[in-house]
């Protein structure tokens, strides 16, 4: 059994997530979804932030093993 809480949100954020809600969905599945969107968006946003601090070295041996990893993968489907 799941705990509930009372969270305040202003009408106008109600009103949104209720919007924005699917037909079967509640509102904490809505804001689940909602939350979930955030943090991959966060996590991509930190890979990216990642990526860009790579020496050129580094991203051309990372771009070599994709390539690798892709012929690997190729050869078995």
């Amino acid at each position: 059994m799941q705990t509930q809480t009372s969270m305040r949100v202003s009408t106008s954020t109600r009103d949104r997530t209720r919007d924005l809600r699917n037909a079967d969905a509640t509102l904490d599945d809505t804001l689940n979804e909602a939350l979930d969107a955030l943090e991959e968006r966060r996590f991509w946003e930190q890979a990216e932030k990642w990526h860009a601090a790579l020496t050129d070295a580094d991203k051309a041996r990372i771009a070599a093993e994709n390539d690798l990893l892709d012929e690997i993968f190729a050869g078995i489907a």
